[in-house]
């Protein structure tokens, strides 16, 4: 910190945001692994909000880690075989969705 405290900067600002501004939780439920959503995902990816927590629940052991540690998200599941996305804030989900343009709209507001 004292060698490069501009540096560090961002990390401190960040969590005031956090602790500003109310954040969204968004799980991404999908029947298929990250590598193959990669592309499909890039537009959220692009979408500035610092304040969200990303959690994926794909197929296979690291579905079964998260599910220890994230209780919650056994119920979240793709809707209909597509990707689907959970969107919380203050304890409290949204419908999911599988649009994704929706998910960016409300990433934004």
């Amino acid at each position: 910190m004292r060698r490069h405290p501009a540096g560090r900067a961002h990390h401190f600002l960040t969590a005031l945001l956090f602790a500003l501004v109310p954040g969204y939780e968004v799980l991404v439920a999908a029947d298929r692994d990250y590598e193959q959503l990669r592309e499909e995902l890039k537009p959220l990816e692009e979408t500035f909000a610092p304040q969200t927590v990303f959690l994926y629940r794909l197929p296979g052991e690291e579905y079964t880690r998260l599910e220890k540690i994230v209780p919650f998200v056994r119920d979240m599941v793709p809707r209909e075989g597509e990707m689907t996305f959970y969107i919380c804030r203050d304890f409290a989900c949204r419908q999911p969705t599988t649009k994704l343009a929706e998910v960016r709209e409300i990433l934004r507001s």
